[in-house]
């Protein structure tokens, strides 16, 4: 482990741009699953499972709600909670500390929107899923735009907590009316990140047709995860150049094709990061 560990510091010191890769697993090691019924779970929607019947997060936003309100109180909690009450974590704050002075792009299929807050470029992350960060209109009229959400988040749950929670409270677009809604792929108005899915393809695109060095490092991304994995596994079958780092709890099976190019760090991604911050091991 101590080899692989300075490899991957050598790869990560040198002057190449890094495109970062972040799925469930990162969210998980910092604290948000959205599968389980935990004790976050239970704090934040655990009075509503009487009245609605789901078991996790990833339950409550997919469930039908009858109106908007109903669902604009789950997300309100939502937001509120995991944005309005974050604090960076140590992962987060070891992964900054990795990517200071780079070039840098993370894509990320994590939707509380944490390596905003955390202090990420906004422009350098893409969240190829969306995010509970913004909001946007869902009607079908130009000059549509997000806005942040923690600060109507905020203002529905005080009100719920004052037994004042009305359908006046919640956001609504300027120009049509309708009300907005998280930035999630919902429909086909959904606002695509345009500028930071061209950093996107700038980092691919220069790999392939100009050969230039790039890392992948992939944080807690699942064994089938397409929208992250098979862009990256289809541009390293002729960029032979490409060093692909992956951090992850399990094991994570590569193409036979990619294997050379593929380091892999399993165990706790907290753990690893903060490793890859320290000075190696080989004294020599």
């Amino acid at each position: 482990m101590a080899n692989k560990l300075d490899q991957v510091k050598q790869i990560l010191n040198s002057p190449t741009p890094i495109l970062v890769t972040a799925s469930n697993g990162f969210s998980i090691s910092e604290g948000v699953n959205i599968f389980q019924n935990n004790a976050d779970f239970q704090k934040i929607l655990g009075d509503l499972v009487p009245k609605y019947h789901f078991n996790s997060i990833l339950s409550a936003i997919s469930y039908p709600y009858n109106n908007l309100l109903d669902a604009w109180q789950v997300w309100a909690r939502l937001i509120n909670y995991f944005i309005g009450n974050y604090q960076i974590s140590p992962q987060m704050k070891y992964l900054k500390q990795l990517l200071k002075d780079k070039d840098y792009l993370i894509a990320t299929s994590n939707g509380e929107y944490h390596f905003n807050l955390a202090g990420f470029n906004d422009e350098s992350i893409l969240a190829t899923e969306g995010d509970w960060g913004t909001l946007q209109c869902f009607g079908e009229h130009d000059n549509r735009r997000l806005i942040r959400s923690l600060p109507i988040a905020q203002k529905i749950v005080d009100a719920e907590n004052k037994d004042q929670l009305n359908s006046d409270l919640l956001p609504k677009c300027e120009i049509c009316g309708n009300v907005l809604l998280p930035h999630l792929p919902f429909n086909s108005q959904y606002i695509n990140p345009v500028q930071s899915q061209n950093t996107f393809s700038k980092f691919l695109n220069s790999a392939i047709s100009m050969h230039k060095p790039l890392t992948v490092l992939e944080l807690g991304v699942g064994q089938n995860h397409p929208n992250l994995r098979k862009p990256i596994f289809d541009m390293m079958r002729s960029a032979t150049q490409v060093n692909y780092i992956i951090i992850n709890r399990d094991h994570i099976v590569v193409p036979n094709s990619i294997e050379k190019q593929t380091t892999e760090l399993a165990g706790n991604i907290e753990d690893i990061l903060c490793e890859l911050t320290l000075p190696n091991t080989n004294k020599s």
